[in-house]
């Protein structure tokens, strides 16, 4: 498993911090486009990145995920880019954790053992495939571990006990979990109050099954007062349409540096 994700939530937890996790797409809104869009979000703050794959149907992608794909295809997205990527934000960025999310089909199109070897020696440390099914995983979840790329387990609400037990069995890294149903995008307070004994119930369950890997909680969350709420619960939270509509509006900087506060120890809260 690597190194860089045991580190990270060793000292986080020892610091009485909560990990902020951000997701931004290769490509969107260029290739060069891009890697400054995720330069900027770890220079501000992020804990580790989540690189997202372009893909063309993204089944668990919200509208705000799912434009920035398009945008990153009709630049002409590759997968070159990805690793091209990672080898640069590497480079310039040692320390954090660097995952990679796609969905299974162009892992499969372009050959597990290819992509994950690829992913290990442009310096990734994580893989997450969220339509992989448990059942189906185990060829994977080997190559990973022969490349010391942890494979992150995804489960969600509806996930029964005995399959959650069968998904985390072999778990490295850490746990993402789906905090609300749906897809990705921002969720309104009322949601969040609805959700709450939901959200606790799931993290229990999931520390239960997880034999002690850090827990992180994404969907929906796109402020300080969001992140408060759910780091409360979790090891860390995972952030992905807020950031991409900042980088837009040309303010991922300020919310970067908004969310990092917000999982910080009240002890510590500026202002």
């Amino acid at each position: 498993m690597s190194t860089r994700v045991q580190q990270l939530f060793g000292r986080l937890r020892a610091e009485q911090e909560k990990a902020l996790i951000g997701y931004l797409p290769v490509g969107d809104p260029d290739l060069d486009g891009s890697y400054h869009r995720c330069r900027a979000a770890l220079e501000a703050g992020l804990d580790a990145l989540e690189l997202g794959v372009p893909y063309s149907d993204p089944l668990a992608d919200g509208p705000v995920i799912q434009a920035a794909g398009s945008r990153a295809l009709a630049a002409g997205f590759r997968l070159d880019w990805l690793w091209l990527q990672v080898e640069r934000l590497r480079r310039d960025f040692p320390g954090p954790p660097l995952a990679v999310m796609t969905y299974i089909n162009p892992v499969i199109q372009y050959g597990p053992e290819s992509f994950v070897r690829h992913l290990a020696q442009a310096g990734a440390d994580a893989l997450i495939v969220p339509d992989l099914p448990g059942e189906e995983s185990a060829e994977l979840e080997a190559i990973c571990r022969r490349y010391e790329v942890a494979r992150i387990p995804f489960v969600a609400p509806t996930t029964p006990p005995e399959r959650m037990r069968q998904i985390l069995s072999q778990a490295e890294g850490f746990v993402y979990c789906v905090s609300v149903t749906g897809v990705t995008g921002q969720r309104q307070a009322e949601e969040w109050a609805a959700q709450a004994a939901s959200v606790r119930h799931l993290v229990h369950s999931v520390r239960q099954a997880a034999a002690g890997l850090p827990v992180c909680l994404g969907f929906g969350i796109a402020s300080g007062a969001d992140v408060q709420r759910l780091a409360a619960e979790a090891d860390g939270v995972i952030v992905g349409s807020a950031l991409i509509m900042a980088a837009q509006e040309g303010r991922l900087p300020p919310l970067v540096a908004e969310l990092k506060q917000a999982t910080l120890p009240e002890s510590r809260w500026k202002g």
